[in-house]
């Protein structure tokens, strides 16, 4: 292939873009399911300190191997080693492992895309009932939402990187922090959210065991997009001159902050809905409890400022 690489058209709009990669549905689903299931203070210790100890060191080192090679993973390995077998092996599996991702993304986004649609009908009432998501997930109506999840990625992909990803982060990274922020003070002027907030904020030292120190760090490596080639494709987008440091540390706040705020949402709603909920019993905590909590949450907005008022 001929031609300059493309670049990202600021600094602000390749950090909300790397956000956006690792800002996703492991935070906003991911991270307050783990949360749930594993101690919530505790899980949020361990997460904080893998994100920051062991995390950030690899984004830094990832950005700079993108950077520097101006390459895929496959073609920035076989670079930087001389295009030795064994590191071409990983270049292929770093391009193969978003592919498996993908899978799963698309089938959430798509959940997600539907839920907004019924949402947007006036049907919160019936998403906020538990059994709702077992026949959702098991309706036709899937392949219609599918279709048009993956209409809306094409478009966003048409306009490559600066006219597409680019825009589209500016435009909903930041619609995304508002949401969660108004979110959030509306769920904490709950009865009994203060419960889970302590649930969530406080850790319990004796729940640090090895399952909750393996969960948080699987999810401080999924939640960051690390070792799977995206941070090393994004990185190759980067202006030679950028300052790679100061933009690795402001992705990792980034995404802290919003998967910090996605449980600060969805726990105290826990104990808020269900006050004589015993924390013991989170531990079973699926996907399935964000399609229930999210949508009682919008539904008791509504309840206290209309229809319209929720909506916007």
């Amino acid at each position: 292939m001929s031609g300059a690489r493309e670049q990202f058209g600021s600094r602000i709009g390749f950090i909300l873009a790397a956000a956006g990669s690792a800002v996703g549905i492991g935070n906003l689903v991911g991270f307050p399911v783990g949360a749930a299931k594993n101690g919530g203070g505790a899980f949020l210790l361990m997460y904080a300190i893998f994100v920051f100890a062991i995390c950030l060191p690899v984004m830094l080192a990832e950005m700079s191997v993108g950077r520097h090679a101006k390459k895929d993973p496959l073609g920035a390995y076989s670079d930087i080693s001389g295009n030795e077998k064994k590191w071409k092996v990983a270049g292929w599996l770093a391009i193969a492992t978003p592919f498996m991702i993908a899978v799963f993304y698309m089938v959430i986004t798509v959940w997600l895309f539907g839920y907004l649609f019924e949402a947007v009908s006036g049907n919160l009432d019936k998403l906020a009932n538990p059994e709702t998501f077992g026949l959702f997930i098991n309706s036709e109506a899937i392949f219609v939402y599918m279709a048009a999840v993956v209409g809306v990625v094409y478009l966003i992909l048409q306009g490559g990187v600066k006219e597409g990803i680019e825009k589209a982060a500016k435009l909903l990274m930041p619609a995304l922090f508002v949401m969660l922020i108004g979110l959030v003070i509306f769920v904490l002027t709950r009865e009994n959210a203060m419960a889970g907030v302590e649930f969530y904020i406080v850790p319990e030292f004796s729940k640090i065991t090895a399952e909750v120190v393996n969960g948080a760090l699987s999810q401080a490596f999924f939640s960051l997009s690390l070792g799977m080639g995206i941070l090393i494709t994004y990185g190759s987008y980067i202006d030679k001159r950028a300052d790679v440091p100061s933009a690795a540390k402001l992705v990792a706040l980034t995404d802290t902050a919003v998967a910090f705020t996605a449980g600060l949402m969805i726990l105290p709603a826990i104990f808020s809905f269900n006050p004589d909920i015993n924390p013991d019993d989170l531990s079973e905590s699926s996907v399935g409890m964000i399609f229930t909590y999210l949508p009682s949450i919008f539904l008791a907005l509504q309840d206290s400022i209309g229809y319209m008022g929720a909506s916007i």
